[in-house]
């Protein structure tokens, strides 16, 4: 379990697609963290 990255919302219902990008991008740098990389140093696209 230490390699798992994780974001919490207490949302109820589907997250907007702005809300959904904000935490997609925080699970993404937790988890690139987690690897001991840089976030800044990569790029993040989305489709």
């Amino acid at each position: 379990m230490g390699d798992v990255a994780s974001v919490h919302t207490g949302s109820k219902i589907d997250l907007e697609m702005v809300d959904y990008n904000k935490y997609h991008f925080d699970l993404y740098e937790k988890a690139m963290l987690k690897q001991d990389l840089n976030p800044s140093n990569y790029t993040l696209i989305m489709k």
